[in-house]
């Protein structure tokens, strides 16, 4: 359970965080300074209670703060793009 909520940008960034962007993807995404990413980063160690980055992913994703976050591209499984559609049958 997380000490405090997390604020709608915190939340945001660890969105980003969750889906494998680095500080400065995050800056350059949503038009601020990387040490503002890197505060805001901070704040969510805090109040999430944890160590780094993918600790603060785990607990968020584990007390629904992430709920419903898409996983990285590499992790989320098969594309529903694998190929053409089988012909129509007659």
């Amino acid at each position: 359970m997380p000490l405090f909520t997390l604020s709608p940008r915190e939340t945001e960034i660890l969105r980003l965080v969750a889906s494998g962007k680095t500080t400065k993807e995050i800056g350059a995404e949503l038009a601020i300074a990387e040490s503002t990413v890197n505060w805001h980063v901070g704040n969510m160690h805090t109040k999430l209670g944890a160590a780094n980055r993918a600790e603060a992913v785990a607990i968020a994703m584990g007390n629904g703060t992430l709920e419903g976050a898409a996983p990285p591209p590499e992790e989320a499984g098969p594309s529903s793009n694998a190929g053409p559609p089988p012909p129509p049958r007659c």
